[in-house]
């Protein structure tokens, strides 16, 4: 089976699917919360305590299938001393904010996620 698109292209236009930008923002958010516990010194079971829930429902909120609610991150946030700040910037679409260019494919994972926090503030849903 032949195709016109090439593989570029189906990507770019994925990317500017509202499914991508939501990903993103989730992947920011618990890419955040899990910095957060480890700058605490905590694990989830610690943040499971706090929150009055259980151990896998904390796996699971960090797993990334989790759709937050507002009320969630905030409790979430608070909990591991954070303010949750969500705020609309205009888009701003350049290379050296893109880490799914090559260039950030010899960065290790963790660096690679805080790039994409960090780049993509605009979908950033981060305390």
């Amino acid at each position: 089976m032949k195709t016109d698109k090439s593989f570029a292209e189906i990507f770019d236009r994925t990317r500017k699917s509202d499914a991508f930008s939501e990903e993103a923002a989730i992947l920011s958010f618990t890419g955040s919360v899990m910095e957060r516990l480890h700058a605490l010194g905590m694990t989830k079971g610690n943040l499971a305590d706090l929150l009055n829930v259980t151990p896998a429902y904390v796996t699971k909120l960090i797993g990334g299938s989790n759709n937050f609610t507002l009320r969630t991150m905030v409790k979430i946030a608070r909990q591991l001393k954070c303010d949750l700040k969500i705020n609309l910037r205009p888009a701003v679409a350049s290379a050296k904010s893109d880490p799914l260019k090559c260039e950030t494919a010899d960065l290790p994972c963790e660096k690679m996620l805080k790039r994409a926090a960090n780049d993509y503030e605009d979908l950033a849903l981060a305390a």
